[in-house]
C-alpha cells in the first residue's frame, strides 16, 4: 500500500497509471494515513506548496513504522533529526525511477541535490515566515553568531548576493 500526498495532477496521474498491483491511496495531510493492520506501506510527500516538513511532521513520520518514506524536493536534509527511513528525491526523476525507489531500489547516498542541514532547513522556513533575527535565535535555541554563520552558508549554496533575493528563488515554493 501507498500514500501519496501531493497537490501535482500530472504526478499523481503518472502514479496511477504505473503502479502495478499497489494500493494507492492520495491523502492531503498527514493524519490521514492510517496503518493498515500489519501490512506493509510506504508514504510519498511531495513537498512542492506543501509546506509540509517541520518538526510536528517529522515526530509524526517517525510513529508510523513505515517502509519507506520519500520526500520529492529539489534538496535533501542531511543528518536529518529522525529515526524514520525517510529518503529525499528529486521531482525531476521520472516515474518509473521514482516507483522503483519506491518499491525498494537502493537510493544512493551521494545526492547531487542542495543539501542542507536540518538547523539550515528550519531556518530558511522561518526567514520565508519574515521571522526576525531575534525570533529565529529564539526559536530554535541557538546564538546571533551561530545564525549569521548559518545564514551565510545558506546563501552561498543558493549562490545569494543577499538573504533577500531568497523570495525570488524557485525553491522557496518547496518550504
Amino acid at each position: 500500500m501507498i500514500f501519496l500526498m501531493t497537490k501535482d495532477s500530472f504526478l499523481l496521474q503518472g502514479f496511477w497509471q504505473l503502479k502495478d498491483n499497489h494500493e494507492m491511496i492520495k491523502i492531503n495531510s498527514l493524519s490521514e494515513i492510517k496503518k493498515v493492520g500489519n501490512k506493509p506501506f510506504k508514504v510519498i510527500i511531495d513537498t512542492y506548496h506543501n509546506h509540509i516538513l517541520d518538526e510536528e511532521a517529522i515526530k509524526f513520520l517517525e510513529k508510523l513504522d513505515a517502509e519507506r518514506i520519500i520526500v520529492l524536493a529539489p534538496y535533501h536534509i542531511s543528518k536529518l533529526k529522525a529515526k524514520a527511513p525517510i529518503y529525499f528525491v528529486s521531482r525531476k526523476e521520472s516515474i518509473k525511477n521514482l516507483l522503483e525507489i519506491t518499491y525498494g531500489k537502493h537510493v544512493p547516498h551521494k545526492n547531487s541535490q542542495l543539501c542542507f542541514s536540518h538547523n539550515q532547513f528550519k531556518i530558511m522556513q522561518l526567514i520565508l515566515k519574515n521571522k526576525n533575527e531575534s525570533n529565529i535565535t529564539l526559536t530554535l535555541n541557538i546564538s546571533q553568531q551561530t545564525l549569521k554563520i548559518q545564514k551565510f552558508n545558506i546563501m552561498y549554496k543558493l549562490k545569494l548576493r543577499r538573504m533577500s533575493d531568497i523570495v525570488t528563488l524557485g525553491i522557496t515554493s518547496y518550504f
